[in-house]
């Protein structure tokens, strides 16, 4: 019913607390948990417009996903070749009759 908002091709994955000698840290499971349409917007910072070369490395986005996926704060989510970090908490959302899921999202660079 509601294609026409979700075009994107995403996959959420969970993530897996690994300790080592030195540290804990996630990794991301080999298989995704969804996968499917969902909307990923891009954040437009217009500070960063006016600074040019000296804007920040860390890039943010809003995601958009059909309602009943479930999202947890330690997932990953692929969109376009990268990964990005759920940044806060997945929510409800309801825009007139449409009915998604809205979570932040902060790109993770390698």
């Amino acid at each position: 019913m509601f294609d026409r908002y979700f075009v994107d091709p995403v996959a959420v994955y969970g993530t897996v607390l690994v300790r080592d000698v030195y540290e804990a840290h996630r990794e991301r499971e080999t298989s995704p948990r969804w996968s499917g349409l969902a909307c990923v917007s891009p954040w437009k910072n217009k500070a960063s417009d006016l600074k040019g070369d000296r804007d920040t490395a860390v890039q943010y986005a809003t995601g958009y996903f059909p309602s009943g996926v479930e999202i947890q704060t330690t997932d990953l989510v692929g969109h376009e070749g990268d990964m990005w970090e759920v940044y806060g908490l997945a929510e409800d959302w309801r825009f007139g009759a449409l009915k998604h899921v809205r979570v932040d999202l902060k790109k993770v660079v390698c």
